[in-house]
């Protein structure tokens, strides 16, 4: 009986993918052996796959080609491959740690992703089968710089961190409470650094398929300089960078912010930093753009714009007016939107991310010292595993 012409098509997508895979420059098939046959329709007749000696490479229509090997792959097939609870492979096996690279075997642990959990190895451990996979992540803001008071003599500053996390399908998974630091005087030149902003561990959903995003990070981060009561200041900003970090995840102000997109230094810009860690060439391929793309899925929105969007939606403008009034004035504003894929690649296996923002501040009222200028320093790492995983 004749093929159909779309199992025809599908053969020759699954065959074209398999072989870019295994020519890809950040791939290493040594792990995989030689093949033992041609690709093949699975039982499913949704996708593909291409075995070999000590594993095979899995292609569909939802996740392209992804490849599984050694005591992972045997874990999955013991489950029923693709037909089990895990679905199809989402990301090539990863390692993880100080001496990862993308697929070697002397690496400490190595975990494969799939459309509904996730399978990670390590010697302790053996092949441990997780559900819904999660990217863990560590995120942290060490220090700022201050190029440029607002105020006349010296800047009196506080911080707020705040953080959500939202699944792939918009649901909200995590939501952290503001944070705010409060320092004391600082002038032009100083670098402060932030004490009790700690490091944050997060678990962000990994993709569900080859195509999609996966989970939703929001950061907020702002620096305010003010001369109000402490009490007073820390209740506003904490109330306006959580009113910030929500409106981020939905497209409530979208239409608010196209308009304002053009406007000079109304958030910050980016300089990367780069990923430091095995396997890394230093180079910055996702994120850390200061751009805002709504098609991407990954991006990064100037909080400039979208604060004052916020406030118009949530109806805080009062709040503001009192976090801007006589010298006041944010002197740093910054938030992340950035998906876990993104994220993945940035962090894994076993990266540091730490990406410079620099923010020229807004307008300083007549009176008032020059423009501000404040430069933060994030850190983002993949979170390390606990002893024995």
């Amino acid at each position: 009986m004749a093929s159909s012409p779309a199992a025809v098509s599908n053969i020759n997508l699954a065959t074209q993918a398999i072989q870019a895979l295994l020519k890809s420059p950040n791939f290493s098939a040594q792990s995989l052996g030689t093949p033992t046959g041609a690709v093949t329709v699975n039982p499913d007749n949704v996708g593909y796959r291409q075995m070999y000696q000590q594993g095979a490479i899995y292609w569909s229509p939802a996740t392209g080609a992804c490849a599984v090997h050694g005591t992972i792959f045997q874990k999955w097939a013991s489950l029923g491959y693709e037909k089990s609870t895990l679905g199809y492979p989402t990301t090539n096996e990863r390692g993880s740690g100080p001496a990862a690279t993308a697929v070697l075997d002397n690496t400490p642990q190595r975990t494969s992703y799939f459309q509904n959990g996730s399978i990670t190895w390590s010697q302790a451990t053996g092949a441990v089968v997780e559900g819904v996979a999660m990217l863990k992540a560590t995120v942290a803001v060490p220090s700022f710089h201050i190029e440029q008071i607002r105020s006349q003599h010296t800047d009196t500053l506080y911080a707020t961190s705040k953080i959500q996390v939202y699944s792939e399908s918009g649901k909200l998974l995590s939501d952290l409470p503001s944070v705010t630091e409060h320092f004391p005087d600082h002038g032009s030149g100083d670098t402060v650094q932030c004490n009790a902003i700690p490091p944050v561990n997060l678990e962000i959903p990994m993709p569900s398929s080859h195509f999609s995003p996966g989970g939703l990070l929001i950061w907020t981060f702002t620096i305010n300089n003010s001369n109000q009561s402490s009490s007073s200041v820390i209740s506003a900003v904490d109330k306006a960078a959580t009113t910030l970090a929500t409106a981020l995840s939905g497209d409530a102000i979208k239409d608010l912010i196209k308009p304002l997109t053009g406007l000079v230094g109304a958030g910050g810009s980016s300089s990367s930093g780069g990923s430091t860690g095995s396997g890394d060439d230093g180079s910055d391929d996702s994120g850390g753009t200061g751009k805002t793309d709504d098609s991407a899925s990954s991006s990064l929105e100037g909080a400039g714009i979208l604060l004052a969007a916020a406030a118009a939606v949530e109806g805080l403008i009062s709040l503001i007016n009192f976090l801007t009034a006589n010298c006041n004035g944010y002197v740093f504003q910054y938030s992340w939107k950035i998906r876990a894929r993104d994220l993945f690649n940035q962090i894994t296996p076993g990266r540091v991310w730490t990406p410079k923002i620099s923010d020229p501040g807004t307008n300083s009222p007549a009176g008032c010292g020059k423009n501000s200028h404040y430069t933060t320093t994030f850190v983002f790492r993949e979170t390390p595993a606990a002893p024995g995983h």
